[in-house]
């Protein structure tokens, strides 16, 4: 038994392998086929659209150096290169005017823009913001560039499909594939140019918000870019999920309904974008409707699902007209304001449209496996294709019995006739459309507005806080200079202190010598003082009885004189009366002489002895004053007196003030003498000139008044009741002296020219 099973596993494997091997085969020749057909029609020159693509892949796998992969890449290359050419477009509207010209300029402007960084921490809002304006059209162009490639790998062939190609290869199942593809990404731009028309008509709060969720966006960017590096590497093909790739519709169509109003996009453009959306989706469940024709046996035409089959194709040609025709008219010149019943006509085809494909396609998923499993297998029955058209219609509308299996599929496609043909009517009647609106100023590019007044205010903060910068580096050194010179003042101090605590002990010797010295001085002092007063007074007595004597001597010498000169004068008179005629008597005149110059002899000595006495009492009082000298530290007076001292009392702030107020307009006196008009300037500018003079005048006139009002006042309380002197009278003003009016060729200026030697 156990032979015969391990047996039993080695046929069955062998008979998987032969299958898996029969099913390459058989891909092959269908491939071969395909390609003979391709050239068949190349000789004849007939080509449909639907083979351009195919003949373009041929001739791009003969040509060696561009191989499908190298296509990809490049394509996807040139999208990111054009739209980070746009992102820095945006960039450079953030960019100072002046980053661009020649020169270090630009340097220092992004210098000043990097420092608004620091200032203006929304940098990274408006960073967002840029990237948020050029994502939408580059996820797009992704998108277009996946459903192009996707019909160049796998393209179609003349005749169209055939029951070869879904009974016994996989090539109707890649189609299909490459459909739902294309329909989705046909969803994916609509949604996108939604966004993309949005972002140039909304308020900054709203790009702000959006801004928030940039890093989402660009995440659920990187899903399509994922697909794309599948494709370049040859791996996208019917088994790839593509499950995440509906998640980034949803998400984005979620956001679109949260953050962006009906009134900010480009309804005509979107409208456009949703019937291609549209035609994309007739155009997936023509080809699973197709498989599902092919998925039946031979000669069951009539059954009840080959006319579904067919009651599907015709509706879905219907369909697809209306969408063309709906397409074509959308107005290019007006703009569409929708109603609330076109938009729920919108949304009902394209949901009603999503169910019909879901049925067909998870119909046809289910089929092909069945078919692969046993690929001896030529078809289904009907019955058995209806089982499996149940099935999905249960799961997307619940249970339901088998005869009224396609009660919904007829209910799908009628509300998505009915849905077109609504919208197309609206359309034709132009009740939806408007006259266009002014566009206004992009949000992005108000912002880079702001940010370039922001770093024109950061350049000049700049500057201040460089110059803040130099003052505190001022300040730092004058500081330093000033810590060094601390440390070397106590760095003497504290030298200085050693030595007067070094010094101090040697000295003790010397003071105690100095203060025993200083008191021996002064008891000498003492002794001599006691010394000099009794001189002095023993002087006193003897200048007293000096004087005393003096004035007795002048008295005696005044009444003996008088005397004397009296008796004389009476002699002389008597002589003259008894003899007038002889001559004056020898003796009398002798004797007077002799007692004139006893008297002056007399006078002389008593100046002398008062010289003398004087001159003694001067110099008692000088050695009495060096005496006093000698007798040690000389004590300050513990009262101010005297004139030197009467200085501090002399210094008035007030008077001072006005002193200095009087000196300045001394200095300013010359300016306002006269006028001299300026040649060079205009005559009106001259008379400007002249007021402006005359009001600077009239200016500095009150400023001399006040002055004098306030010395008055100053002396009235300083000196009150009596008059001011007639130094500071300034009742007499000095004449402006009038100046003659020079000109040229007048004869005051032919006599300035002679006086200085000048030729005119």
């Amino acid at each position: 038994m156990k032979q015969e099973e391990d047996h039993r596993d080695e046929l069955i494997s062998t008979i998987m392998k032969f299958r898996k091997k029969v099913g390459e085969q058989n891909e092959e020749i269908q491939d071969l086929k395909d390609q003979v057909l391709r050239y068949q029609e190349e000789l004849t020159g007939h080509k449909s659209e639907e083979n351009n693509m195919a003949s373009i892949v041929s001739q791009m796998q003969v040509n060696v150096n561009r191989t499908f992969a190298e296509s990809v890449e490049r394509q996807v290359s040139a999208i990111e290169v054009e739209f980070a050419r746009k992102q820095m477009g945006y960039l450079k509207q953030f960019l100072p005017d002046n980053f661009t010209k020649a020169g270090g300029e630009h340097h220092e402007s992004a210098y000043v823009y990097n420092f608004s960084f620091f200032f203006y921490p929304t940098f990274q809002g408006d960073n967002d913001a840029v990237v948020l304006n050029v994502l939408f059209p580059r996820l797009s162009a992704k998108a277009k560039l996946l459903t192009k490639l996707m019909a160049e790998r796998f393209p179609g062939v003349p005749g169209g499909t055939r029951r070869e190609h879904v009974t016994k290869s996989h090539k109707a199942e890649q189609w299909a594939h490459s459909a739902r593809i294309a329909h989705t990404m046909s969803a994916l731009i609509a949604t996108c140019g939604q966004f993309e028309s949005a972002l140039g008509n909304i308020s900054l709060e709203d790009l702000s918000r959006l801004a928030q969720l940039q890093p989402e966006m660009t995440s659920q960017e990187r899903v399509i870019d994922g697909y794309l590096e599948l494709l370049r590497q040859a791996r996208l093909d019917a088994e790839t999920s593509l499950e995440n790739m509906d998640k980034v519709v949803t998400y984005f169509q979620n956001v679109l309904s949260v953050n962006v109003s009906a009134d900010s996009y480009d309804t005509c453009a979107w409208l456009r974008n949703v019937f291609q959306q549209i035609i994309t989706g007739i155009a997936w469940c023509k080809v699973n409707n197709q498989r599902i024709s092919f998925f039946l046996k031979p000669g069951q035409e009539g059954c009840d699902v080959a006319e579904l089959i067919k009651t599907i194709g015709d509706e879905l040609v219907q369909c697809e007209q209306l969408a063309i025709r709906a397409g074509k008219r959308v107005p290019t010149e007006k703009q569409l304001k929708l109603t609330p019943q076109t938009n729920d006509d919108i949304q009902s085809a394209i949901h009603h449209l999503g169910r019909l494909a879901s049925i067909l396609h998870e119909t046809c998923g289910i089929a092909s496996v069945q078919i692969n499993i046993n690929p001896e297998l030529d078809g289904f029955d009907s019955t058995r294709v209806k089982e499996m058209i149940h099935g999905e219609v249960e799961k997307a509308n619940g249970s339901i019995t088998l005869e009224k299996t396609f009660d919904p599929i007829s209910k799908y496609l009628w509300t998505l006739r009915e849905a077109l043909s609504n919208i197309f009517k609206a359309l034709e009647t132009g009740s939806m459309e408007i006259d266009p609106k002014e566009k206004g100023f992009p949000p992005v590019l108000e912002r880079a507005h702001l940010r370039k007044q922001a770093a024109a205010e950061a350049e000049g903060l700049r500057w201040q806080l460089e110059k803040k910068d130099m003052e505190i580096l001022e300040l730092k050194k004058t500081i330093k200079s000033r810590l060094d010179d601390i440390s070397n003042y106590k760095l003497r101090l504290d030298m200085a202190e050693a030595r007067i605590e070094s010094a101090g002990k040697q000295d003790n010797v010397k003071v105690q010598h100095l203060e025993a010295k200083i008191e021996q001085l002064v008891a000498d002092n003492k002794k001599k003082q006691i010394e000099f007063d009794e001189t002095m007074d023993a002087l006193q007595k003897e200048l007293k009885e000096c004087e005393r004597e003096n004035s007795e001597l002048k008295q005696i010498a005044k009444n003996f004189s008088r005397k004397t000169l009296l008796d004389n004068i009476q002699r002389i008179e008597s002589r003259a009366v008894t003899s007038p005629v002889q001559a004056t008597s020898p003796v009398g005149l002798a004797l007077g002489r002799e007692e004139a110059a006893l008297l002056e002899q007399q006078l002389t000595e008593s100046r002398e002895s008062l010289r003398r006495a004087t001159l003694e009492i001067i110099s008692l009082k000088a050695e009495l004053s060096m005496a006093q000298n000698r007798n040690g530290v000389m004590r300050l007076p513990d009262m101010v007196c005297g004139p030197e001292t009467l200085k501090a009392k002399e210094n008035d702030a007030i008077l001072e003030g006005i002193s200095k107020e009087v000196d300045q307009l001394k200095r300013d006196e010359f300016k306002y003498m006269v006028f001299i008009p300026n040649p060079s300037r205009p005559r009106h500018l001259q008379e400007q000139d002249r007021t402006q003079f005359e009001k600077e005048r009239d200016a500095y006139n009150y400023q001399v008044s006040t002055v004098r009002a306030r010395l008055h006042q100053y002396w009235k309380e300083m000196c009150p009741g009596q008059p001011f002197p007639t130094l500071f009278d300034l009742s007499s003003i000095k004449k402006v002296p009038k100046v003659r009016d020079v000109r040229y060729g007048s004869e005051a200026f032919k006599d300035i020219c002679n006086r200085w030697g000048i030729k005119a």
